[in-house]
């Protein structure tokens, strides 16, 4: 897959973001006045908090929400949905679930009582939004959380991070263009949609990261210079395995369709944001061929750390042998005039092909202007 550029946001800030990488810098006076491809400083330690699936990804820098500034992941309740979280260790380019992390964390139920992730670091974080760029769609929300809304499943409080980067990601805007949300926000049809995001912390040295779920804490651990904290609200890929063709098609679009709408309701006044019912869905889920992150860390993110709740299941060597966008389309889509793979024809047939939605949903990250 083409792979988006990490880009420093502009000083032109909008906090309000569905669907979007956020480029921050930690604190800095001076906002980037244009587009730079300059990513973190080195640092001791660091936190990536891996977000899969349907989360609202609320960036409250102001303070509106709550006493500080912060960022809330919010999970809205989709049928056939699994609320997970588990930390990880990377040993040789694999992972390993980390030390007190044996069993998953899940929420099986609706938490009214957010799950905290703290830890000490030298200063608070500031950031800042380019919505000009098409690896992202912006949408203010600072008019759609005057009320209370739908509660959500799940709630994680973080602090606002040092940067957010997107990963895994559709190669279009799957959200529905009749919508108000649509023009207001000037999006467009060849925006991408990240499945997954990395929020990414400098952490102070010898400082524990607790994940504190009000009943108990449990320590995420950093190993190698490094914390790997996963959080997931998709399908685990029970319901799906006994579908197959077009029966499978039918409920990956419907899951779609009710995934979005139960997200929307979430804001009140609601986003009137929805899925595009004229897209098809992918059947499969192909991976990156590789992902290009700002860090200058040794396996700072790992290509599979991409993996979903269902891939899960799978260790990072057979992620890798499992098709990649290009693999997948062109594999997907050999026309019937017999053209082979990799002739002229291929780009077009790949390009016609990715226009379908991911078979998992997609984060939004709603924030204020």
């Amino acid at each position: 897959m083409k792979r988006r550029e990490f880009l420093k946001g502009l000083a032109a800030a909008q906090l309000g973001m569905l669907t979007a990488q956020i480029g921050c810098h930690n604190n800095d006076a001076t906002a980037p006045t244009g587009v730079g491809a300059r990513g973190p400083d080195k640092v001791t330690q660091r936190l990536n908090v891996v977000v899969h699936g349907m989360f609202a990804i609320v960036v409250d820098q102001k303070g509106k929400l709550g006493d500080r500034p912060g960022v809330y992941l919010k999970a809205p309740e989709v049928s056939g949905h699994h609320f997970v979280a588990k930390a990880f260790t990377a040993d040789n380019g694999n992972l390993k679930p980390a030390s007190g992390w044996e069993t998953d964390y899940e929420v099986p139920q609706l938490k009214l009582i957010p799950d905290k992730i703290s830890f000490s670091r030298k200063k608070e974080s500031t950031i800042y939004i380019d919505n000009r760029l098409q690896d992202r769609i912006i949408v203010d929300v600072s008019q759609h959380m005057k009320r209370k809304a739908t509660d959500p499943w799940w709630t994680v409080d973080l602090p606002v991070p040092d940067e957010i980067w997107p990963l895994r990601a559709t190669r279009y805007n799957c959200f529905d263009p009749r919508y108000p949300s649509y023009t207001t926000n000037g999006m467009s049809p060849s925006q991408e949609c990240p499945l997954v995001y990395v929020l990414t912390y400098n952490v102070d040295t010898g400082s524990q990261v607790l994940f504190d779920s009000g009943q108990n804490s449990r320590v995420v651990p950093i190993v190698g210079g490094i914390g790997r904290l996963h959080l997931f609200a998709e399908p685990n890929g029970d319901e799906e395995k006994n579908l197959t063709g077009k029966r499978l098609e039918k409920h990956l679009k419907k899951h779609l369709i009710q995934a979005v709408d139960a997200l929307d309701e979430l804001f009140n006044p609601a986003l009137s944001l929805h899925y595009d019912p004229t897209k098809d869905v992918d059947t499969g889920l192909p991976r990156d061929e590789k992902i290009n992150v700002p860090c200058t860390d040794k396996d700072c993110v790992l290509l599979c750390e991409e993996r979903s709740l269902e891939e899960s299941k799978l260790d990072c060597d057979a992620f890798l042998k499992q098709p990649t966008f290009e693999q997948f389309y062109l594999d997907q889509n050999i026309e019937s005039d017999g053209l082979k793979r990799g002739s002229s024809h291929s780009p077009r047939r790949l390009d016609a092909a990715s226009l379908k939605a991911p078979r998992n949903c997609m984060s939004v990250i709603a924030a204020f202007s």
